[in-house]
């Protein structure tokens, strides 16, 4: 959003090197679309090979936040794609996932306190990984984590839409039930970003 905003200034009186810091956000901005385009050409992928395999899920957070509300694949760099699926679809998921060389992270730091609700993949390739976020109740994290069993899912199930990526048709939230999953997923964040 900065890069945009300070190359369409002319001329910035300040007294730092605007060329510089312009070149830098500049940098980041492209490298921002490489890095989103590269995790979410390759996580589509396997998000249609779920498809031919009649398994479903929905889309959640930040691949429907760039594409349907930002519009800008520069604005945030995703981490990864997060998918909300059946929990009695997820021995058909680890073994599609295993076949096209995803492993689980059962113990990455950063995701460990995810386990009750969810799982990671990773797909290393060279020095690039992607993740895959599988999430098999809506609350990912919120405290207390046993309201996450007071939730009706089906409701969350009936409140989907249709979102087109590359000549793929996927499943997001509506709506409102997506702004419902985003407050709940900021909670977990104390609401400084998503």
């Amino acid at each position: 959003i900065i890069y945009k905003k300070i190359s369409k200034l002319n001329k910035l009186k300040t007294t730092f090197d605007t060329n510089l810091i312009k070149s830098n956000l500049k940098q980041f901005y492209y490298n921002t679309i490489y890095h989103n385009t590269l995790l979410i050409n390759d996580i589509a992928e396997i998000l249609s090979e779920l498809q031919e395999n009649k398994i479903d899920f929905i889309v959640l957070k930040g691949f429907p936040l760039l594409t349907d509300f930002y519009g800008d694949f520069s604005i945030r760099s995703l981490q990864d794609i997060d998918i909300f699926v059946h929990e009695n679809d997820l021995k058909k998921i680890n073994q599609l996932l295993e076949k096209n060389k995803f492993s689980e992270l059962k113990n990455a730091p950063r995701h460990n306190h995810h386990s009750l609700n969810s799982s990671y993949y990773r797909k290393t390739s060279g020095e690039k990984f992607f993740d895959l976020h599988v999430h098999w109740n809506i609350v990912n994290a919120a405290y207390p984590l046993y309201y996450s069993k007071k939730v009706n899912i089906d409701r969350f199930w009936e409140n989907t839409q249709k979102f087109n990526f590359n000549k793929n048709e996927f499943l997001k939230l509506n709506n409102k039930y997506f702004f419902i999953h985003l407050a709940e997923h900021a909670f977990k964040h104390n609401y400084k970003s998503l």
